[in-house]
């Protein structure tokens, strides 16, 4: 494991234990949807990532009008694979586009 990575699954860890998400956290959810979609013009972002919670990340991202996004599919997977490796790998994670729900991660629950 890289330094790098190091430091963000400590930053993760301090998230458990604080009940909050840092500066670092936000500015990374917030760049994530500029850097998967071509025509990026906005983003909000709903989440729930309180310890104890069943945790998620809800992105509304609109698009500029006439933005082409082939393999979507595969951005989409992107998105949702950084999000976990920012948090951890129960974050569920889904994503309207333009106002219509295109992605939807399912978590298994531990047996």
């Amino acid at each position: 494991m890289s330094n790098l990575e190091a430091k963000v699954r400590e930053l993760a860890k301090l998230s458990i234990l604080s009940d909050r998400i840092s500066d670092f956290h936000k500015q990374n959810m917030e760049t994530f949807p500029r850097i998967y979609f071509n025509g990026f013009k906005e983003a909000s972002i709903d989440y729930d990532l309180k310890r104890g919670n069943k945790n998620y990340v809800n992105y509304r991202i609109q698009l500029k009008e006439g933005s082409e996004n082939p393999s979507l599919e595969k951005r989409l997977e992107a998105l949702d694979k950084s999000i976990k490796n920012l948090f951890w790998k129960e974050v569920s994670v889904s994503v309207e586009l333009d106002g219509k729900r295109v992605f939807s991660s399912e978590v298994e629950e531990n047996k």
